[in-house]
């Protein structure tokens, strides 16, 4: 049997979770996937999508890249 530690990160996040941890609204993670601002996210069937938290975390880092919401995306 697994334990469950409280301080546990998945590395698989959802979509919510991206947005938070990169400060936007979940429109905006989309936005940004689609346009190759951050990797792309993950499809395992169609109804989960991930991101790999090292990527995001990744991009994150590299601010260069990413657009703040008042820049219009």
């Amino acid at each position: 049997m697994t334990s469950f530690h409280p301080h546990f990160t998945s590395p698989r996040i959802r979509v919510k979770e991206v947005a938070a941890l990169l400060g936007c609204s979940v429109s905006t993670v989309w936005a940004w996937a689609k346009k190759g601002i951050i990797p792309a996210p993950q499809r395992v069937g169609p109804r989960f999508t991930y991101w790999l938290r090292t990527d995001i975390e990744a991009a994150a880092t590299s601010t260069a890249n990413i657009p703040t919401e008042a820049d219009g995306d």
